[in-house]
């Protein structure tokens, strides 16, 4: 199957790899195992950076489920212990589909709404990414986020651009996070 063929697919993570040296500290990286084996019946998997520079996948995954980082068993071929973790789906990827409103009442003017889908943060444990529809389609980094405690920011920050106003977030599918954690963060501010 040629690399072309294969970049035309958008990149989306479909497993968590976890790498657990003897001495050290755990690595993890985040990639997107193929659909398809090569002529040899191996699985590529690419890491986003890999994927956006249409570079070779450093992991692999054999027909028989075998994992290998550059040909070997493990990363650099040292003792210890790999995690393989599926993401939402495996390679099958997810359809985006709305699960909050973000609106955000500036102190002049207009509010501006956003339809996003909140998921787990791929790179920020207990984070959620909170995506619109352009986002997750163009697999870019999301602006609204939510942290642990129920904090939503726009890229990092309490108001977009940080802007006088106040956000509101309505949850609109039954997923979490609810609005519960937001009114809580909301009292908490007052």
């Amino acid at each position: 199957m040629s690399m072309l063929l294969l970049m035309a697919r958008p990149w989306s993570a479909t497993h968590y790899l976890t790498f657990t040296p003897q001495a050290g500290p755990p690595e993890t990286w985040v990639v997107m195992l193929a659909a398809m084996p090569d002529d040899e019946g191996i699985r590529r998997a690419h890491t986003r950076d890999e994927w956006l520079k249409s570079a070779p996948g450093s992991w692999a995954c054999t027909i028989d489920g075998t994992w290998t980082c550059d040909g070997v068993h493990t990363p650099g071929d040292r003792q210890g212990l790999l995690t393989v973790k599926e993401t939402s789906g495996g390679f099958k990827k997810m359809e985006w589909s709305a699960t909050h409103r973000i609106t955000f009442y500036p102190s002049e003017g207009q509010p501006r709404w956003w339809m996003v889908m909140a998921r787990p943060d791929a790179y920020r444990p207990g984070h959620w990414a909170a995506m619109t529809h352009e986002e997750w389609f163009a697999q870019c980094p999301p602006e609204w986020s939510c942290s642990p405690q129920g904090d939503w920011t726009w890229k990092g920050m309490a108001t977009p651009k940080d802007t006088p106003g106040s956000v509101h977030v309505e949850e609109v599918s039954g997923a979490y996070p609810t609005q519960a954690a937001a009114d809580d963060r909301d009292a908490r501010q007052r």
